[in-house]
């Protein structure tokens, strides 16, 4: 499911730049600057590298939400098997504890 919702979010944010926010009659001020914009009449080459800078853009913004989501359901896993280890032994509880301190000093660490 997350995977749809990722492709479909990507899909959507290409399919909005069409010809249609390229024409000139498109307002400027409706220019978010998420959005490609690319100038039909630049020379082909700077209309290209103008496009990849944009593309480059989304992707980057696409995976700071991807890795936002991921790190979600990581911390909800592990919530979810915390409480779930009230339920079983001392031993799986104190190794269940060393694996989850583990994983936030892991997470810490890294920001």
């Amino acid at each position: 499911m997350f995977k749809v919702w990722v492709v479909l979010a990507f899909a959507s944010l290409l399919l909005r730049n069409t010809a249609a926010t390229q024409a000139d009659s498109y307002p400027e001020q409706n220019h978010d600057g998420n959005i490609p914009f690319v100038n039909v009449e630049m020379q082909p080459s700077q209309r290209w590298k103008d496009a990849r800078m944009g593309l480059d853009r989304l992707k980057k913004e696409l995976s700071y939400v991807v890795d936002r989501e991921i790190e979600k359901a990581k911390t909800s896993l592990i919530d979810k098997l915390d409480t779930a280890s009230y339920i079983q032994s001392p031993v799986s509880q104190i190794k269940l504890l060393q694996h989850k301190n583990a994983y936030r000093n892991k997470t810490q660490k890294a920001h």
